[in-house]
Parts: C-alpha cells; structure tokens; sequence
C-alpha cells in the first residue's frame, strides 16, 4: 500500500501522519518503516541535496530485478523502488544517465540508497557491491560514478573507496536526516521527545 501512496503523492508527502510515531516509539522497526516511506516521498516530491538539480523532485519508478533499470531515461533524475519490501541490502537506488564526456561514454550516476534509524545494521554496502554488476548494462559504454548513500540520525565521517576490478572508485556517504529533510527530523525528535517524557 505504502508504494502506490508514493505514486498519487498521497499522505507520505505530508508529515502530519509522523506525529504516529511517538506510538511506535518502542518498536524501532515499526519508526524505521514509516521514516523511510516519508523519506522516500520527500526525495521524490522534492529531491535530494546531493542530487544536483533535483529540487523539483525526481521521477519515482520501481524495479523486481537491477536489470529493470531503464537506461534510456536521460538527463534527470530517477528514484528507483523495490516492489517488495526488504529488498536485498538497499531501499531504494537513485540514476542519472548524461550525456556523453569528453571520451564519448554517457556519465552514470548510481546512488544506491539505505535509510535506518538504528544505531547499527547490516553492511548494505558490502552487500550492494557483490550484486555491483548486476546493476550495470554494458559497463563499457558508461562513466560509472558511484556513491552509496546512508541516511541515519547519526553524523558519521563518509569513508572513500578506490577502484576494483569488480566496481569503480567511490565514497560511502552518511546523510544526516536533517539534511534530508528538516520538517522530517522535527517530527522524529519531537516523537522521540514525547515517548521519553511518557516513560514511568
């Protein structure tokens, strides 16, 4: 049900239904689950700050499989969304094809995305890279620019990683949920807030 709201732009671009949280306060899979839904909504209907050019939003499609991946959609931005929950290792991936550089090849950006609001979780980005070229068709015809994007109420320094034969250089981003989206970390905090003052 969440994945179709995202489509019409229904009750998930609205943060009102956040103030829901402070009842799930206890159930921290149940907070990540409705933070991530809203996240997602917020990316889509008002893009991301790393995304250069995408503050009117990015075009929100949905994979099964990394081959679903439409390569011919050019010069701006995709969410990509898994139609089943829990899919392996990420929640979602932002794309961008450009035009061609300087050696002919069209630019790729792949921004695989994982968004917790846990202290500590899987190493998605170990598991994105095993499946690396599952994403990429005809890697040869692509500038691939990678970075894995992390979004956490947490600061944490972004770590760098050179190039492989198996996937090119790139950086492991930690994304601040307030610089993602203010009104978003309002409503966690103040949730938060509220579950604590209610504790006996």
């Amino acid at each position: 049900m969440a994945n179709e709201l995202l489509i019409v732009d229904r009750t998930f671009l609205s943060t009102n239904f956040l103030t829901s949280l402070r009842d799930f306060n206890n159930n921290r899979s149940v907070v990540g689950f409705i933070i991530e839904y809203a996240v997602m909504a917020s990316i889509k209907s008002k893009g991301l700050f790393y995304c250069k050019g995408s503050k009117n939003g990015m075009q929100l499609k949905f994979f099964k499989k990394p081959n679903d991946i439409n390569m011919n959609i050019t010069n701006e931005w995709v969410l990509y969304r898994p139609e089943n929950y829990n899919f392996k290792g990420i929640d979602g991936i932002i794309v961008r094809i450009d035009t061609q550089n300087k050696k002919g090849k069209r630019i790729l950006y792949l921004y695989p995305l994982q968004i917790t609001m846990a202290n500590s979780h899987s190493d998605s980005h170990a598991t994105f890279l095993k499946e690396y070229s599952t994403w990429i068709k005809e890697q040869s015809n692509f500038e691939v620019r990678l970075d894995f994007l992390w979004i956490s109420p947490y600061r944490i320094d972004s770590q760098q990683y050179s190039a492989t034969s198996t996937w090119p250089e790139h950086h492991e981003h930690y994304l601040h949920l307030e610089d993602v989206s203010a009104e978003i970390w309002v409503k966690y905090q103040n949730a938060t807030e509220d579950a604590k003052e209610a504790e006996p």
